[in-house]
């Protein structure tokens, strides 16, 4: 190789090596994905910190608190996680009160009573306490809100319906066990929750008085 004024440069077997290292390095890294990229300068980051840490002195008094600190949010992180995907579970194993919310409350309760005729009792369950649930929407004493379940309607109207709070709260566990506990229900279960259907039909909200 020639350099300034014809004179021949040597970058010597150790350089070439280096370069060459270098080389298929930056190569390797150019397929990287962003988690790739980011897990291997985490890799390095800690690396370099028990390297600074072993040396002794103030570096590795910094070092050891960097350390301790990546590791508390590495913890936290974990923890946050876990939290998620459980109330994600205990979410998604609560059935959702309406599948189809275009349906009136009077839909839902000639639904149940069909259903009731054939003796299909958790159907014909399900179907009642949607139509209690609609019914006190339609009746505008409680908000349509999608997604609710029957827990969280129960819980919502036993504070406009005091009185029946405790009948409501039996019909929405009645309601998930037949929906997700496959529980098939019974000729007795439907008759409570009929004569809980009729109560609320006629049922005047509770306003607090001072």
């Amino acid at each position: 190789m020639s350099g300034v004024g014809g004179a021949a440069v040597e970058i010597g077997r150790e350089g070439a090596r280096r370069a060459a290292a270098e080389e298929l390095s930056r190569s390797r890294y150019e397929d990287e994905g962003l988690l790739e990229r980011v897990w291997r300068q985490l890799q390095e980051l800690v690396s370099d910190l028990l390297n600074s840490a072993a040396s002794g002195g103030l570096g590795a008094i910094v070092s050891l608190v960097i350390l301790a600190a990546l590791l508390v949010g590495l913890v936290a992180l974990l923890w946050w996680s876990t939290l998620r995907r459980m109330s994600g579970s205990a979410r998604s194993a609560t059935p959702e009160l309406f599948v189809d919310g275009g349906q009136t409350s009077a839909q839902h309760r000639a639904s149940a009573q069909g259903l009731a005729e054939e003796g299909r009792w958790a159907e014909a369950i399900r179907e009642l306490v949607r139509a209690i649930a609609r019914t006190l929407e339609e009746r505008q004493l409680l908000a349509e809100l999608p997604g609710r379940t029957a827990g969280e309607f129960a819980a919502a109207a036993g504070v406009v319906l005091p009185p029946l709070r405790t009948r409501l709260g039996e019909a929405a566990r009645l309601f998930d066990a037949v929906t997700y506990g496959q529980d098939p229900g019974t000729a007795q279960g439907y008759a409570a929750v009929s004569e809980l259907d009729e109560a609320l039909r006629v049922a005047e909200p509770v306003t607090s008085t001072r």
